[in-house]
């Protein structure tokens, strides 16, 4: 196991799902890895609430491809729109081709299709995260 735990301790995440079982396993995955800075949102509304409050509050996201009111996709067109730089995680039920391009194309940085284990959301986290300066 790679111990890059006091790295995580100074990021912060936002994880964007509708539902709560997901976002508490997401939650426990990331604290396990040493982050302790972790912001939730139910919906793409509040959590583009919180980025027109700062657009550099957290260091990276894990949002839900799909949601009530807003998809991952609509998501993260918006978070681009004001953080062009920010990575970004979708986690999707479906993982099409078709899908994957999708979201390569609205500029998502990872894709995870859901059923994942700890190791599945790991990886494409540090993976995402190696290059950001904390």
């Amino acid at each position: 196991m790679i111990d890059d735990s006091r790295r995580f301790e100074k990021m912060g995440a936002l994880i964007v799902n509708s539902e709560a079982g997901i976002v508490s396993i997401v939650t426990t995955i990331l604290q396990s890895m040493g982050m302790t800075h972790i912001e939730r949102a139910l919906d793409g509304a509040k959590a583009m609430a919180m980025f027109g409050e700062d657009p550099n509050f957290v260091s990276f996201v894990v949002c839900d491809w799909t949601m009530p009111g807003m998809t991952g996709l609509q998501l993260i067109e918006k978070i681009r729109a004001v953080n062009s730089t920010i990575p970004i995680l979708i986690l999707a039920g479906d993982a099409s081709i078709e899908n994957v391009k999708a979201a390569l194309a609205a500029g998502v940085s990872q894709f995870i299709a859901k059923p994942f284990s700890a190791g599945d959301l790991q990886k494409p986290v540090r993976a995402m995260t190696k290059s950001l300066a904390v």
